[in-house]
């Protein structure tokens, strides 16, 4: 896991996340509990920001089918409107399958930071 603490002169001065979400699927899901600790530890103590515990939606399905994942974001901002989404998407580093479409329905539909 990356230590972002050493990289900036004076913490970062951000909002308090109220309601977040991290998405993942099947192929993550060893991985999903120690970002997650990593990721809350960084989020609190080397950024300073305020959040509370994030919702984790486990996608089911084809993992590879950005519908199945654009429906999941989609239903959960309805239920709880979205401050920020984290997506632990398949594929290599910057050839996931389900990116490019997750990333743009996020911005121009639901105006959520990925």
């Amino acid at each position: 896991m990356r230590d972002f603490s050493h990289e900036f002169t004076a913490p970062l001065k951000g909002t308090q996340l109220n309601s977040w979400a991290i998405f993942y699927a099947e192929f993550g899901k060893r991985e999903f509990s120690t970002f997650i600790q990593e990721l809350q530890n960084t989020v609190k103590n080397d950024f300073k920001i305020s959040c509370k515990k994030p919702k984790t939606i486990k996608i089911e399905g084809k993992d590879n089918d950005s519908r199945n994942w654009i429906d999941a974001i989609q239903q959960t901002n309805t239920e709880d409107k979205l401050d920020f989404v984290i997506i632990l998407a398949p594929g290599r580093k910057g050839s996931s399958p389900i990116y490019d479409d997750v990333k743009v329905f996020c911005h121009n539909n639901i105006n959520v930071p990925t």
